[in-house]
């Protein structure tokens, strides 16, 4: 189908992308008529439980913490918006 067919496109440009702040994607396809993507994984905890935690013990995430976030996840955008195909 068309979905199909955009979704493993997506999973291909993505597996083009190599930048620190980005999950890696190793492998897209099919295997027995199911579509598969293998990606790296990344262990730590995950956002959400970082910024719930700080609201707990400061009342907020630190603004330090939470430009630090912003700052990485720009660079990830920047460098996926500058990928050439």
């Amino acid at each position: 189908s068309e979905y199909t067919e955009m979704l493993l496109e997506e999973a291909r440009l993505g597996a083009a992308l190599h930048h620190p702040n980005l999950v890696e994607a190793y492998d897209v396809g099919y295997h027995e008529g199911q579509i598969f993507f293998t990606m790296e994984l990344v262990r730590g905890p995950e956002l959400r439980n970082i910024v719930r935690e700080a609201a707990k013990v400061e009342g907020r995430l630190h603004p330090s913490y939470a430009i630090g976030i912003v700052t990485g996840v720009a660079a990830a955008l920047h460098h996926a918006h500058e990928l050439r195909t």
